[in-house]
């Protein structure tokens, strides 16, 4: 990731921001595929404003924690890109769309 001069910010599901002394932005993701309600967050000062995300993972099945790690890019002032997965098993397009979701296998084909 130095070589191609980009970093990388872990997004923590359910943190308790007693664990450490850092300021936190956190966000609560729309019901996921067993209709529980997670706090997603990121340490406030990563990502920061002027800088661009894209989130990466390997299986989205509802877009929930998708959208939530949006509201934490979006509450940090930095700008969302995109997400890019392994499998997508979004069924709402509109999500698809909202967070431009790209994928490389859909899960009807998996």
């Amino acid at each position: 990731m130095v070589h191609l001069r980009v970093g990388f910010v872990e997004l923590l599901k359910d943190h308790t921001s007693a664990a450490d002394s850092d300021a936190w932005v956190q966000v609560t993701t729309p019901p996921d595929y067993r209709d529980r309600h997670l706090r997603l967050g990121a340490r406030r000062a990563l990502p920061s404003g002027g800088e661009r995300v894209l989130f990466v993972d390997d299986w989205v099945a509802t877009g929930a924690q998708v959208e939530a790690a949006r509201g934490v890019v979006e509450l940090s002032g930095a700008t969302w890109c995109g997400a890019a997965v392994l499998v997508d098993g979004v069924e709402r397009a509109h999500v698809r769309r909202q967070v431009n979701l790209r994928n490389l296998l859909h899960i009807r084909d998996v």
